[in-house]
């Protein structure tokens, strides 16, 4: 009897190239090489034109963010303040670009 190994507290067995930069992954996936598992940030033009595909509505949450920290003591510069507003300008711009997918809306599959 065959058994899954996240079942039977196994390791599943890895038999083939186990690539650990994403850049070199993608590449891997659109020379059919195989799949991967890669961010939807770095795939996202890749799906919406038809180069990949998403097989499955099963998203992973890794819980990281990105923060932008400042000391207490040392209140933010203007330019740290300017870098700030210009960095959340750019998420906002890009979260509402026409095409954009995001889990609070639903993933798309191509």
């Amino acid at each position: 009897m065959r058994r899954r190994a996240d079942c039977d507290g196994g390791s599943p067995r890895l038999t083939g190239p186990l690539l650990e930069d994403a850049q070199l992954t993608l590449g891997a996936v659109l020379a059919d090489l195989g799949v991967g598992l890669l961010r939807l940030a770095l795939i996202e033009g890749e799906l919406t034109a038809g180069r990949l595909t998403q097989p499955f509505d099963q998203m992973l949450d890794t819980g990281l963010d990105y923060y932008l920290w400042v000391r207490e003591e040392d209140p933010p510069t203007e330019a740290a303040t300017h870098l700030a507003k210009w960095i959340l300008a750019e998420c906002a711009a890009v979260s509402a670009a026409p095409g954009a997918m995001h889990a609070e809306r639903g993933r798309r599959s191509a």
